[in-house]
């Protein structure tokens, strides 16, 4: 005899998509403020599965914008002979 079928409730059911998608958002917000990109779209497409961790790669691997300009500042003295 089958055990009777209990439906889980709502929230239940989307737990584990919200346990995972919530820490990708906040992660791929900061990480795109700290790289110079748009953080709210970072972080609405966070929200698509399988696109949250590529995101997070894709912004681990760029350059932080205070990082970029420092070395442009260090570039343009170099070009300018000063």
């Amino acid at each position: 005899m089958r055990p009777p079928y209990y439906p889980g409730s709502p929230f239940m059911m989307i737990f584990p998509f919200l346990f995972t998608i919530i820490p990708l958002m906040i992660i791929n917000y900061i990480l795109a403020k700290r790289k110079g990109r748009n953080p709210i779209a970072f972080c609405l497409l966070s929200i698509l599965p399988f696109v949250g961790v590529p995101l997070c790669i894709y912004l681990l691997s760029l350059m932080d914008k205070d990082i970029a300009e420092k070395i442009n500042k260090i570039y343009e003295k170099l070009i300018s002979g000063q």
